[in-house]
């Protein structure tokens, strides 16, 4: 085969390869291409592909209905300082509320939210590691406790022990003892 035809479907493999791969799943309205020439001020495909560091012809390519990779439009973003987010939802990758959506703070959450979250993380720390066995203290645990004199609690159990131990006078209506 000539070399002309091989390029040639090289580039409809590409084309094929893209489409199957980063389709866009709705349409927003507007293009990929349509947001890049929004944000790039009318940049002719040469000077953005050399702003993102790819060829001119992807960039063409982009232009004739193409859709970028993930890596590519992030990398659009980034030299146009517009949040990866916003080229992700013109990409077509993410829909505009997906891209609304924010990490919940643990506040947010119900109690039982809050839980279930727990269990998944538990379940996952006890697949990737073997937890230690909880054992029951032993005295050698307590030495220090012991080592700092007598607490408050015991002294007070002792009063009150030396207070029950000592006999009262016992008043039977009788003369006054």
């Amino acid at each position: 085969m000539n070399a002309k035809l091989i390029a040639l479907r090289t580039a409809q493999h590409r084309r094929a390869y893209t489409h199957q791969h980063f389709a866009r799943p709705q349409n927003t309205g507007m293009t990929w291409y349509n947001w890049l020439d929004r944000i790039s001020h009318d940049d002719n495909p040469t000077t953005i592909a050399r702003r993102i560091k790819t060829p001119a012809s992807t960039v063409t390519r982009w232009r004739d209905g193409s859709t970028p990779s993930p890596t590519q439009a992030a990398a659009v973003a980034r030299a146009y300082g517009r949040p990866v987010l916003e080229a992700f939802v013109a990409a077509g990758f993410l829909t505009e509320q997906e891209a609304r959506v924010r990490p919940t703070k643990p506040s947010d959450l119900t109690a039982h939210e809050l839980l279930d979250e727990l269990r998944v993380r538990i379940n996952r720390l006890e697949m990737s590691h073997s937890l230690e066995t909880v054992t029951a203290p032993r005295p050698e645990h307590f030495d220090l406790a012991a080592m700092s004199g007598m607490s408050e609690g015991e002294r007070l159990r002792n009063a009150m022990n030396a207070e029950q131990e000592t006999p009262e006078s016992f008043y039977d209506g009788g003369e006054p003892a």
